[in-house]
C-alpha cells in the first residue's frame, strides 16, 4: 500500500456515478461474467471476463475489471487486500497496455469499496456499508467496451489481432507520405515494443505497425495533458523541414478525456531500441549519427531535445538502404524546448532522465536553469559510458557508477558524484576499466569525449555552455570526429 499510497485520490461514491450511468445491454455487447476463485484462505479473486474465455489460460489479456474479496477469518486487512488488488490491475495493465482505465472493487462482509485505476492517478470510494454489490455486478457484465475503459483508437479482429485507423475509414493502405484525406488501416505487433512498468505513467506505449503491403512504421500511444501538444506540433515541424536523423510524422489522432488526451502518432522509421546493439560498431555510429540529428534539430528545427537517454534514440533497421540515411536517429520530442519562443520568467521545470542527466542541470533541482544543447551532448556521453558497462542489461550495485542513478536519492546527489567521477582522472579511468569485455578499444573514445565536453583547450574542469554558432559548431563538430575516428579505428 506504501509504494501506491501517492497515487490515491479519495472521492465519494457520487464521483463514481458517472461511469455506471447510461449502462444498457445491447445485442452486441460482449457476453461477460465475473469470475471468483478462491486464491488461499478466505480471499477471493474477481474478475470480469468473456464467458468463452478458458479457464486455465491466461486472464490477464482479457479481464476487464477486477476484485477482491476477503472474510473475517482471512489473514488480511483493508490494506493488504488493495495490495493484492492493486498488483491484479497492474498485470492487467501490463497486458493491455493501451487501456484508459480498469474498475475494480473491495468486498468484505457488508463493507465495499469502488476502484478506478488510470494512469493519472488511482481513485477509491472509500469504505461503505450496506451496499448492495449485486447491482455494481451486473452494471459490470453490461458495459461496452468504452464503459470498461478499453481504448477505443483500437480494434480487433476475431483472431484478436488488434490495429489502428488513422484519419477515418478502414482503408489497407499507407504511404510514407498520406493526403490530406487519407485513411489507412495499420496492423499491430502483438507486444509493443516498450510500455510503462507501472500503472500510473505518463510513458509511452510504442509498438511497431505494418500496412497491407508490409510498410513498417511506429505507432504510438501516450498520455499527456490537454493543453500539451508539443509532440506532434515538433514533430510536424520536423516533417516539414525533412530533418536528417529525427523521426518523422505521418499522421496523428486524439482522444480527449476530462483535462487529459491520449494521443495515438504514426511515425517512421522503425529501429531497434540502442540496447539491442549487435555490434559496438552499430551502437557507435548510431550514436554519432543521432548527435548529428541533435545538430540537425537544434539549428534548422530550433528545438532542444532535452532528454538524451538510450530510449530515446534508436538503431536505424536498415542503415545505408538508401544512400545517406543513419545508422542511428532521434525519437520523442515529448520533453523538448521550442526556441523559436523565448523564456519568459523563471525556468518552469527540470527534465531529463537522471542517469543521464547533464550535471548543471542536476544540481539545480531546487532552482531550474534553462537547458542547452551542450547539456545534450553531454547527456550522449553518458549513454555512451553506461552502454559501454552495462552492455544489453542494467549496471550491477557494485559498479562505480551505479549512484548516478540510485533510487531515492535526489539529482543534485546524483551530479556530486558526476562530478568527483569525471573530474578526478583516477575515479575516471577507475570507471572506464568497467567496460565490457566487447567495448575494450573504445577507451580512447571515453577520454576524448571527457576532454571534449569537460576540459576544453586543457583548461580546468567545465560545465558551462559556449553558445555562440562558432563555438557550438566547434562542439558539436569535435565531438562528431573524435566518434568518427572511433569508428575508423573499427574498421
Amino acid at each position: 500500500m506504501d509504494k501506491i499510497e501517492v497515487d490515491i485520490w479519495k472521492q465519494d461514491m457520487s464521483w463514481f456515478d458517472k461511469y455506471f450511468k447510461g449502462i444498457c445491454w445491447k445485442r452486441n455487447t460482449p457476453q461477460r461474467i465475473l469470475r471468483g476463485m478462491s486464491i488461499e484462505r478466505g480471499v477471493i479473486q474477481h474478475l470480469l471476463m468473456p464467458t468463452a474465455h478458458e479457464k486455465d489460460s491466461n486472464p490477464w489479456p482479457e479481464t476487464q475489471v477486477v476484485g477482491i474479496e476477503i472474510s473475517r477469518e482471512s489473514d488480511h486487512d483493508h490494506n493488504s487486500a488493495i495490495g493484492i488488488l492493486y498488483d491484479s490491475a497492474g498485470k492487467v495493465f501490463q497486458s493491455q497496455p493501451t487501456r484508459l482505465f480498469l474498475h475494480g472493487f473491495y468486498l468484505c462482509g457488508d463493507e465495499l469499496e469502488l476502484w478506478l485505476f488510470d494512469r493519472v492517478r488511482l481513485y477509491r470510494s472509500g469504505i461503505v456499508h450496506n451496499v448492495p454489490f449485486e447491482q455494481f455486478e451486473h452494471d459490470f457484465m453490461k458495459m461496452n467496451d468504452a464503459q470498461l475503459g478499453l481504448n477505443p483508437m483500437i480494434f480487433y479482429t476475431s483472431e484478436k489481432s488488434q490495429y489502428v485507423v488513422v484519419k477515418g475509414d478502414e482503408v489497407e493502405t499507407c504511404d510514407d507520405k498520406i493526403e490530406a484525406n487519407s485513411t489507412y488501416k495499420l496492423w499491430l505487433d502483438k507486444e509493443p515494443i516498450t510500455r510503462p512498468q507501472v500503472i500510473v505513467s505518463d510513458g509511452p506505449t510504442v509498438y511497431r505497425a505494418t500496412n497491407k503491403k508490409g510498410d513498417e512504421v511506429i505507432v504510438k500511444f501516450s498520455l499527456r495533458d490537454e493543453s500539451s501538444r508539443k509532440e506532434e506540433m515538433f514533430m510536424k515541424r520536423v516533417t516539414e523541414l525533412n530533418i536528417w536523423g529525427v523521426n518523422q510524422l505521418i499522421a496523428q489522432r486524439r482522444l480527449e478525456t476530462n483535462k487529459y488526451l491520449t494521443a495515438c502518432v504514426v511515425i517512421s522509421p522503425v529501429g531497434r531500441p540502442v540496447s539491442n546493439y549487435r555490434s559496438v560498431f552499430e551502437l557507435i555510429s548510431c550514436l554519432r549519427d543521432a548527435i548529428k540529428a541533435h545538430r540537425a534539430l537544434y539549428f534548422d528545427g530550433e528545438i532542444i531535445h532535452r532528454d538524451i537517454c538510450p530510449g530515446n534514440f534508436m538503431i536505424n533497421k536498415s542503415p545505408g538502404a538508401e544512400k545517406g540515411q543513419p545508422c542511428g536517429f532521434l525519437i520523442d520530442l515529448d520533453s523538448g524546448r521550442d526556441l523559436r519562443v523565448p523564456l519568459e520568467g523563471p525556468v518552469p521545470d527540470m527534465i531529463g532522465t537522471k542517469a543521464f542527466m547533464a550535471i548543471d542541470v542536476a544540481r539545480h533541482e531546487n532552482d531550474f536553469i534553462a537547458h542547452t544543447y551542450r547539456h545534450d551532448l553531454e547527456s550522449f556521453f553518458y549513454c555512451f559510458m553506461w552502454l559501454a558497462i552495462a552492455e544489453h542489461g542494467d549496471v550491477s550495485s557494485d559498479s562505480r557508477i551505479f549512484p548516478w542513478n540510485k533510487d531515492n536519492t535526489g539529482c543534485v546527489r546524483s551530479a556530486n558524484q558526476k562530478i568527483q567521477d569525471i573530474s578526478d582522472k583516477e575515479r575516471f579511468s577507475a570507471i572506464v576499466s568497467e567496460f565490457a569485455p566487447a567495448f575494450k578499444g573504445t577507451e580512447e573514445l571515453a577520454y576524448a569525449l571527457r576532454k571534449i565536453l569537460f576540459f576544453p583547450d586543457d583548461g580546468p574542469f567545465f560545465l558551462g555552455t559556449k553558445s555562440s554558432v562558432e563555438e557550438t559548431n566547434q562542439l558539436y563538430d569535435a565531438v562528431i570526429d573524435a566518434l568518427n575516428q572511433a569508428v575508423s579505428r573499427m574498421t
